[in-house]
């Protein structure tokens, strides 16, 4: 299989009108950081619905989606409250590795020429 085949790209509205507590969670998180949000979202609550089905077998159980509601196959799961100090060092150690990665990446362009 292509990677092409292997992967399926989704774009996602998500409106405060439309589901409030999930456009809360990801407002809250850096814009490179929500789509592994909703992959895990979506992964969590795929478990829970296989659970609570009895869904055995498989990487995740074999509860086929299609028989599944879409209101029952979303779960929205609170983040524990994080402290101000590590969000910010962590944000500044984000912020190292993409400078590090940049660096990588331009001595590597000079190599090229």
């Amino acid at each position: 299989m292509s990677k092409e085949e292997d992967s399926i790209r989704l774009v996602v509205m998500v409106t405060k009108d439309s589901h409030p507590e999930l456009f809360d969670e990801l407002y809250k998180r850096e814009r490179s950081y929500r789509a592994e949000r909703i992959r895990t979202l979506a992964t969590l609550s795929l478990l829970g619905v296989q659970a609570g089905r009895g869904g055995g077998g498989g990487s995740l159980g074999s509860v086929p989606i299609d028989a599944v509601p879409a209101v029952e196959a979303v779960a929205i799961v609170a983040a524990p409250p994080v402290d101000p100090e590590v969000e910010a060092r962590a944000r500044e150690e984000r912020a190292l590795e993409e400078k590090k990665r940049g660096f990588k990446d331009s001595v590597r362009a000079g190599f090229r020429t």
